[in-house]
């Protein structure tokens, strides 16, 4: 099952990748338009992608894989608990 057989939630990790992935495309584009406020800010541009990225982590973490573990375990029990220690969360 390729992913499936490594992590427990691969879908979240490839949305985090992705939103990671539309914040340096955002980066790449306005780039050119924004030029000379770049300069006089610096490294301005690196913040903004943390701030988006840790919100989005946190409601992945605590607002859906939470609420799936506690599913998965409701219904499969014992199972689900030897599948989480066999398999890792995150990479």
């Amino acid at each position: 099952m390729g992913l499936l057989l490594h992590l427990v939630f691969p879908l979240h990790i490839l949305a985090t990748t992705l939103a990671r992935g539309i914040g340096v495309v955002c980066i790449l584009v306005s780039f050119p338009l924004a030029i000379a406020t770049l300069r006089a800010l610096s490294c301005a541009h690196t913040p903004w992608i943390l701030l988006l990225v840790v919100p989005v982590l946190l409601v992945i973490r605590y607002g859906v894989i939470a609420r799936e573990e506690a599913y998965l375990t409701r219904k499969f029990g014992d199972a689900y608990r030897q599948y989480t220690v066999q398999v890792r969360r995150w990479l």
